[in-house]
């Protein structure tokens, strides 16, 4: 077995626990390794900081393996995502393989819409309230109102938009915009003007109350790609029975980093593409269709250079054809889903808001909310400098001194 740290882009810093042996290794060398299990974050990057992950990692394992009716044998696993994606292949087995698989033309309508969490900041020192989700991807997972598609859709060639309330579920191209510094705060906004169902619903509850105008782009080109209603799913259909297993050891075990990693980042895993590592002249050989444009069968990613030759180029690249390992459609509607139901906790007291980000609102005032899973969070409440929505510093009430959240608690108790 072994654990192991990032140190910059291409070496990693390895324990290996049977020979208790150190060691610095490229990024090649490390990925090949089996039974190897990187750091989590909230532990320091350094050799002792490996040696106590070490430590917890083999408690969390024994209390997951020997939890009567729930017993998940966490060490057999190769990696952790080899963990997610077994545990999910074994509570989810027979309810998702016969989607039909995403396809290039499916795939541009994902990649054209915003593919992330609802972001906002406004810069300043304010007294702040933070509010943060427990759970909150795994919670929308089996939420009985989000839907996914089985099978792929259909291309239209819309003259306008129907109702809210008659809107089909897909994905739309207009162009949607306001000058009200509210709706910003609670809507995001695609550069390709390439919308789910989901958001453009959202705009257009809010249309009158923050003055948004909304304009389906009618030109040569499709503008929605829908999909039949019979075709759609409960989330909670496939996902039911893995969150509940994991749920009941996450109560019996809220500080097992484990329970909380195979749910937090089960969506993300489902969403991975499909990449192929080839040569140069592997790819010239093997007759491969490649290049930088959407055109091309295998469209590259990234390009380095081999840890064993320097002087032969390595390209990293996506089969357009079969982008996705797995064909659920999550991709764009659970973020669209999850944007959603931050952007009305924000709407609790809109104007008192001061940062927006994925799962997280923060309010200068105390709007004392009473919501499921959303719970009061220590690391944005406070007095805060907030520069940017990854950047800010607690303040210390004794010297205003600005420190990181991690720091402050123990830098309050021995100040003078």
């Amino acid at each position: 077995m072994y654990f192991y740290y990032k140190t910059n882009s291409a070496m990693y810093r390895v324990l290996d626990v049977k020979n208790y042996i150190f060691s610095d290794m490229s990024h090649e060398k490390c990925m090949k390794l089996e039974y190897a299990y990187q750091l989590f974050k909230g532990y320091e990057a350094s050799d002792e900081g490996i040696k106590q992950y070490g430590k917890d990692f083999r408690a969390w394992c024994r209390e997951m393996k020997f939890t009567k009716n729930l017993s998940i044998d966490y060490k057999k696993f190769h990696s952790h995502l080899g963990a997610v994606k077994c545990v999910f292949v074994q509570y989810c087995k027979g309810k998702y393989e016969h989607h039909e698989k995403i396809k290039k033309i499916e795939n541009k309508y994902f990649q054209d819409c915003y593919n992330a969490g609802l972001q906002f900041c406004e810069p300043g020192v304010f007294n702040s309230y933070g509010y943060d989700f427990s759970g909150f991807y795994p919670s929308l997972l089996i939420d009985d109102n989000f839907l996914i598609p089985t099978k792929k859709g259909k291309e239209k060639y819309l003259k306008k938009l129907k109702k809210r309330s008659k809107l089909k579920y897909g994905i739309y191209r207009v162009k949607i915009t306001s000058d009200n510094k509210n709706f910003k705060k609670i809507f995001s906004f695609s550069p390709k003007h390439t919308y789910t169902h989901i958001s453009l619903k959202h705009a257009m509850k809010y249309k009158k109350k923050f003055d948004v105008n909304i304009e389906l782009i009618v030109d040569d080109k499709p503008n929605a790609y829908t999909y039949r209603t019979k075709d759609l799913v409960k989330a909670s259909e496939i996902f039911g029975e893995w969150y509940n297993r994991l749920i009941q050891l996450k109560k019996l075990y809220p500080n097992n980093k484990i329970v909380k990693h195979l749910m937090s980042s089960l969506w993300g895993t489902l969403t991975q593409y499909n990449m192929i590592y080839k040569s140069y002249d592997e790819l010239e050989d093997e007759g491969y269709d490649w290049g930088y444009t959407k055109e091309c069968d295998y469209i590259v990613q990234d390009k380095y250079m081999s840890a064993h030759s320097n002087d032969e180029e390595n390209y990293k690249l996506l089969d357009s054809n079969n982008p996705f390992k797995y064909n659920i459609r999550l991709l764009p509607f659970l973020l669209s889903y999850a944007r959603n139901k931050i952007a009305e906790v924000a709407l609790k007291d809109i104007d008192n808001v001061i940062r927006i980000h994925t799962d997280n609102v923060t309010f200068k005032i105390d709007p004392k909310l009473d919501i499921p899973n959303l719970l009061r969070e220590d690391k944005t409440s406070g007095m805060i400098e907030w520069k940017h929505v990854n950047e800010y510093n607690h303040i210390c009430p004794k010297c205003d001194e600005q420190l990181k959240y991690k720091e402050i608690k123990t830098h309050i108790e021995e100040c003078c």
